[in-house]
């Protein structure tokens, strides 16, 4: 305590602080961006609050910029728009007067439908000034004419139609949804049922067969279970914008570069496509290979398409009977051996996986 008094009356510059090792940030980035809780990360790592909420609003500002500088100059094709809701401290109407950043607090999203990636984002109010800024950075980041699909939400119409000076394809797509049959207590938390869907051209020749918003709902799932401050009916939520603010930047970070690797926005820039065929090459090879110690496989057989199979339970050989092995043995088909549950797994073309050894 006295030291703890002395640090603070001397001031952090005149008096060595301790730095968290690589490895002790890594794990508590880690456990946030894997849904884990603030209080969570303290007991999984020994590290306090307060240190986690300071790396991780460092490392967020960093994600942030990060992000802006890799999201320019994209060449997308088809991008959805949607906005996600949460709240800052308390719920919009637990507000006191001059409280602007507590309350709900929306976060719009611009994802490529096509490799899934977050391409621009906005947080704040769900406002007309909001979603204007969010077509704005959008548009600044395109060299291309994309085609745009939206909700029905009325700002987004004349907020893409006029950053982009009508020369994009837009559509909304409108839900309508009915009250669940039930009493309120029971569907206060379920999801209302569909009724109807409603595809609605704004501006251009959009792809009928390309408006929709799936692809942006699903993302919308991913944060709430990835970020915990998104997360319904916890006590999770954030207290402070400083703190809401980078825990996205990182979540999207997150999202796009390591969770999701093939959602790496890079592919777009200035038209280029990665070359599946190269890496479709380097998959075989990583696939082929065997591992060390172990004997290498016929020749015949290394050319065999490789499949997934459900794992050998005791007493069986990939899907078939230790009974029906052995026939087959003595029919001359290719059943290498038989090998016991969990030690392996046994190909339908007599290519045998070595077993695995001890977890």
């Amino acid at each position: 305590m006295q030291l703890r008094i002395l640090v603070r009356h001397l001031g952090k510059d005149k008096w060595p602080v301790n730095v968290l090792s690589s490895e002790k940030q890594t794990r508590v980035i880690a456990a946030l961006t894997e849904g884990c809780s603030v209080r969570a990360t303290e007991r999984l790592t020994d590290v306090h609050q307060e240190t986690i909420l300071n790396l991780s609003r460092r490392v967020g500002e960093g994600c942030h910029r990060l992000l802006d500088g890799m999201l320019r100059g994209l060449q997308v094709g088809v991008i959805e728009l949607d906005e996600q809701w949460s709240f800052i401290g308390c719920k919009q109407k637990n507000v006191r007067d001059g409280e602007r950043e507590r309350g709900d607090s929306w976060l719009f999203i611009a994802l490529d439908a096509t490799s899934k990636a977050v391409l621009s984002y906005r947080i704040g109010k769900r406002t007309t000034q909001n979603t204007m800024a969010l077509a704005q950075d959008l548009h600044a980041r395109l060299v291309n004419r994309p085609q745009i699909t939206a909700d029905g939400f009325v700002p987004y119409v004349n907020a893409i139609a006029d950053v982009f000076d009508r020369k994009v394809d837009f559509a909304q797509l409108m839900k309508h949804y009915g009250t669940p049959a039930g009493n309120e207590a029971a569907v206060r938390y379920s999801p209302g049922s569909i009724r109807g869907i409603e595809k609605q051209v704004v501006c251009g020749a959009p792809d009928e067969t390309k408006i929709s918003t799936s692809y942006v709902e699903r993302f919308n799932l991913s944060t709430r279970m990835h970020l915990r401050r998104f997360t319904r009916l916890t006590n999770a939520f954030s207290k402070k914008l400083a703190n809401h603010r980078a825990a996205i930047a990182l979540h999207l970070a997150y999202y796009n570069l390591v969770a999701h690797p093939r959602n790496d926005p890079l592919h777009a820039r200035d038209g280029a496509r990665r070359d599946r065929s190269s890496v479709d090459r380097g998959r075989a090879g990583r696939g082929g290979a065997q591992r060390a110690g172990t004997d290498a496989a016929p020749s015949d057989a290394a050319a065999a398409p490789v499949r997934h199979e459900r794992r050998a339970r005791e007493g069986y050989v990939g899907r078939c009977a230790r009974g029906s092995a052995e026939a087959d043995q003595e029919q001359g088909q290719p059943w290498a051996e038989k090998i016991p549950g969990d030690q392996g797994r046994a190909r339908s073309r007599g290519v045998v996986a070595p077993a695995r050894g001890n977890p």
